[in-house]
């Protein structure tokens, strides 16, 4: 006879064997070897024990934790687990400690996440030490895991979240990435960097021949579809930026007809005003409807971006905006240090000979630029916040 136990894993149907000295009396959980899941091994006696309903099964609930352990916790604490989004709807729970379901869809446990907001957010620091950065990071639940603790959860090639049972993958990319503006000298390079020299030269050339063009509107449009391009690729993540156009106009108007409608019509006031008011009067109602159109239209546009057509809904921009709070703040902010910076540096120029104009020009596609590049990398860094918001 052998010394082992057998349990067979009800994921993938593995038998594994374990030692039954390591086992509890009321049972302990072990990770199958096939697949990584949790399986609750019972003690002696566990078979009578389960079949015994619990007396006080309405206010308890069997809890995985993200170090893996399983534990019996009453109502009123996952309750302040859940209120302080430690746990979470996907971590698996149960009733009798045998049969686990998201919490979400335990019963009335569900009911104590309505009206709470729980977007997947990857964790910067490990869930279990908070001092360790993540070495691999759940994609269903966004907590990070440490290296310590990734290799107790590699079974073959699977790794699975021991609190949600997701599948825990390299760390995303954005965990402990840092800001645009811990980094000014790498951000300042972007425009210029590898082949996105083409495209800043590009978006200068166009303006500064729209400048003084009859095709001023079709030039400014086409430099308009290069920067909703750079944001593209910023959002994605890019780190390098490359001049890329569809070649299929019924694509490419799929992905920016509508964002060029908004800038139409969000930019159209502020052009106009000059020629049906006096300009005391139209410079004073330009100030209060620029900044209006500077706090509103990057979070519209990345709505568009995004894919999402809310972006058109004022409701859900504002939304969005909300969300964000302080990290939409900075963006804003970085915006405008762009384009201070820019006007500054035209100034400066405009007293060269010759040079001045298409200086002045390159210098506005290098700071538009930057600044699609700017918005691109909030929404890369924000994304699912940002559709949740909205």
């Amino acid at each position: 006879m052998s010394d082992f136990l057998e349990f067979i894993c009800p994921s993938c149907g593995r038998t594994n064997l374990v030692n039954p000295e390591e086992i509890d009396p009321d049972g302990s959980y072990r990770a199958c070897q096939g697949c990584g899941s949790q399986v609750l091994v019972p003690g002696p006696g566990g078979a009578d024990r389960a079949a015994a309903p619990p007396t006080d099964a309405g206010g308890f609930v069997h809890l995985h934790l993200p170090t893996g352990r399983v534990e019996r916790l009453s109502r009123e604490v996952v309750e302040h687990g859940i209120q302080a989004k430690r746990i979470l709807p996907w971590d698996m729970a149960s009733r009798d400690g045998a049969n686990f379901l998201p919490l979400s869809e335990l019963g009335e446990f569900g009911e104590l996440f309505i009206d709470l907001d729980f977007v997947v957010e990857p964790q910067p620091r490990c869930a279990n030490h908070a001092e360790e950065m993540p070495a691999g990071t759940c994609r269903r639940c966004g907590r990070s895991f440490c290296g310590a603790c990734v290799n107790p959860l590699a079974r073959r090639e699977s790794r699975i979240c021991p609190a949600c049972g997701g599948q825990v993958r390299d760390p995303d990319p954005r965990v402990g990435a840092r800001p645009l503006w811990e980094r000014p000298k790498e951000a300042v390079r972007i425009p210029l960097e590898g082949g996105a020299w083409k495209l800043t030269l590009a978006v200068g050339l166009l303006l500064w021949i729209g400048s003084f063009s009859l095709a001023t509107a079709i030039l400014y449009l086409v430099a308009g579809v290069i920067l909703i391009q750079v944001v593209r690729q910023s959002a994605s993540g890019a780190t390098t930026l490359s001049l890329s156009l569809e070649k299929n106009l019924r694509t490419l108007f799929d992905k920016t007809g509508a964002i060029l409608l908004l800038t139409i019509v969000m930019g159209a006031p502020v052009m106009v005003l000059p020629w049906i008011l006096p300009p005391v009067v139209a410079v004073f109602i330009q100030f209060p409807l620029s900044l209006l159109i500077l706090g509103y239209y990057p979070m519209a546009l990345g709505l568009l971006v995004l894919g999402s057509p809310k972006g058109l809904e004022p409701r859900s921009v504002i939304g969005a905006i909300a969300r964000l709070k302080e990290a939409y703040i900075l963006a804003l902010f970085l915006l405008v240090a762009v384009g201070v910076a820019v006007v500054a540096f035209q100034t400066v120029v405009s007293f060269v000979p010759f040079l001045g104009r298409p200086l002045a020009s390159l210098a506005l596609g290098y700071g538009a630029v930057l600044q699609a590049y700017v918005l691109g990398w909030l929404l890369y860094m924000n994304r699912e916040r940002i559709l949740a918001a909205a």
